[in-house]
């Protein structure tokens, strides 16, 4: 079994528990701040996010073929998971295909890694919104994100099997659609 496999039971208003209050007297300790040190981001939770937006081996190429590099569609991506989390309030995280991550894909160099992988192999996800971006639908992929409420995909190849699939499927390039997600959830700002 894993993690996210199976919804939660239902509040039970029957069931009550006991509060019990503790004082607690913390011994003396002097402090003195020596430095500030900032840390790295935190990683993502995925099951815990109410939309997740990931990004696949689609994101390599635009709708016309051309190469282009995988930062532009996580810098639209970060645009949308902002512009989501201010307009409804709710949680979004950023995930990736499993085939994505390992690609050595250089330019990703920090921001997507293993605590990123969504799928069979990754995090297994229950979001309300998954937004499957450049991603063809491959079983593994699939079975880890099956229990989505509602399914957006993006790809250009208008015969991909995650298309068939989607509550709300976009044949399109995706460094065209996302800004354009990104304007209208965001109310009209995107930056390049």
């Amino acid at each position: 079994m894993r993690p996210g496999s199976f919804l939660p039971l239902p509040a039970d208003p029957g069931r009550k528990g006991r509060v019990e209050k503790a004082k607690f007297h913390p011994p003396p300790c002097p402090a003195r701040v020596k430095g500030v040190v900032e840390l790295p981001p935190a990683a993502p939770d995925l099951r815990a996010a109410d939309v997740v937006i990931s990004l696949g081996m689609g994101v390599l190429k635009d709708g016309s073929g051309k190469p282009k590099a995988p930062r532009e569609a996580y810098g639209y991506a970060e645009q949308l998971k902002a512009a989501i989390e201010r307009r409804y309030h709710i949680k979004a995280e950023i995930g990736a295909t499993r085939a994505l991550i390992y690609s050595e894909v250089k330019e990703l160099g920090g921001p997507i890694g293993k605590a990123n992988q969504a799928g069979q192999t990754g995090s297994t996800v229950r979001p309300k919104v998954y937004f499957a971006v450049g991603i063809s639908g491959a079983v593994q992929h699939c079975v880890g994100m099956q229990n989505f409420s509602k399914l957006l995909a993006i790809n250009s190849d208008p015969d991909a099997p995650i298309l068939k699939i989607a509550h709300y499927p976009i044949v399109g390039d995706p460094y065209e659609v996302l800004p354009n997600l990104v304007r209208v959830i965001g109310g009209g700002r995107v930056a390049e």
